[in-house]
């Protein structure tokens, strides 16, 4: 608001006058591609700016649904909120696509596409062992290391299991952030097979190797021990 101000003698007059200065809208973080699993839950952020505040909703190109900010669709599963995040959650194949981000002013309009593919499970290839042990015969009293590194989307879950059995650490036995299996102070009884298990919605792939416990001085028996990890080249 400008002031001007006029004074004599006489008296004073003032008026006063408002400036309203009007910018285009524009996408300041634009929303960024995304992958979602079946069920699962994709956002997107998209924030903007103008003078006046534009009008801002979100479109899925080819199915008429429109949102705008602190709505919800009427089954519930996408929602955007007060930040114009837009939330997808147990998304469905039908969700798969481009969604826009418009803004909409006095000033002008601008907006911003992203895609979301959706991944089918039935079309992922199961989780891959990319390292695993090898069957090793180790003396008494040594330590063994069995290591299982897995990749895989979605992010595999491992399991170690012995005899059918789930193997759950103890002062002994511990498992690694990696899924190395590590086993101290080895004994004659720990001589058996040992499994890993990478599971996800895209499948399931098992890995069995032995472990062969003797006493160092035996004769006849061959002992073998997995070259350290360290020293393995990379895949």
């Amino acid at each position: 608001v400008f002031t001007c101000h006029a004074e004599n003698p006489v008296g004073v007059v003032v008026a006063n006058i408002t400036l309203n200065v009007i910018a285009t809208p524009t996408i300041d973080t634009a929303p960024k591609e995304s992958r979602a699993d079946i069920d699962g839950t994709a956002s997107f952020q998209c924030s903007v700016s103008g003078s006046p505040m534009p009008l801002v909703y979100w479109a899925h190109e080819g199915s008429g649904v429109i949102i705008t900010i602190a709505q919800t669709t009427s089954d519930g599963r996408l929602y955007v909120d007060a930040h114009n995040t837009l939330t997808i959650n147990d998304v469905k194949h039908q969700d798969q696509g481009y969604y826009v981000c418009s803004a909409v002013g006095v000033a002008g309009s601008a907006l911003s596409r992203v895609h979301l593919e959706v991944q089918n499970d039935q079309n992922l290839p199961p989780p891959i062992i990319s390292l695993a042990a090898p069957n090793q015969t180790l003396p008494l009293g040594t330590e063994a290391e069995m290591p299982c590194e897995v990749r895989g989307i979605p992010e595999p879950q491992v399991q170690w299991m012995r005899s059918g059995k789930v193997i759950k650490p103890d002062e002994r036995t511990s498992i690694s952030s990696t899924h190395t299996l590590k086993i101290t102070d080895l004994k004659v009884s720990d001589t058996d097979f040992y499994t890993c298990t990478a599971s996800s919605k895209s499948g399931e792939t098992i890995w069995t190797t032995a472990l062969v416990v003797a006493k160092p001085t035996n004769p006849n028996i061959a002992f073998y021990k997995m070259p350290d990890i360290g020293s393995l080249p990379d895949p």
